[in-house]
């Protein structure tokens, strides 16, 4: 889904010099596209943390309780649900959402940049062609 969201990332901040003015006024548009990206990322992502942590504390009991392993400390504990197939398939999903909102918070950032980056390639223009 990352790689999905980069690719269509860069064809939407990709424009030609002669596009400027079209371009600039998509700017307001392409934030909104990735601001609702991104707000929607961090729900997902905030679903997933609780379905973490929750598939922990079953884990937590279940190791505890009906494992025939015995425990001196948490950690150990910690340790054998960490390898725990399903925990892990689990936390991967968290991990992966994190990495697309992370993302797209960058990808905000250079949005937000936009406009400025244009004014600095109109101010070179004109410097180039004596104006």
């Amino acid at each position: 889904m990352l790689e999905k969201i980069k690719e269509e990332f860069q064809k939407d901040i990709t424009f030609e010099i002669n596009e400027i003015s079209s371009f600039s006024l998509k700017i307001p548009s392409i934030y909104k596209k990735y601001l609702d990206m991104m707000i929607e990322a961090k729900k997902i992502l905030d679903k997933k943390k609780a379905e973490l942590k929750n598939l922990y504390a079953h884990k937590y009991i279940d190791y505890k309780v009906n494992s025939h392993i015995s425990f001196k400390t948490k950690a150990e504990l910690d340790d054998i649900i960490a390898g725990d197939d399903e925990y892990i398939a689990k936390k991967n999903e968290v991990d992966e959402w994190s990495s697309i909102v992370q993302y797209l918070e960058r990808a905000l950032d250079i949005i937000r940049s936009l406009s400025y980056t244009i004014k600095n390639i109109i101010e070179w223009e004109k410097f180039r062609h004596g104006i």
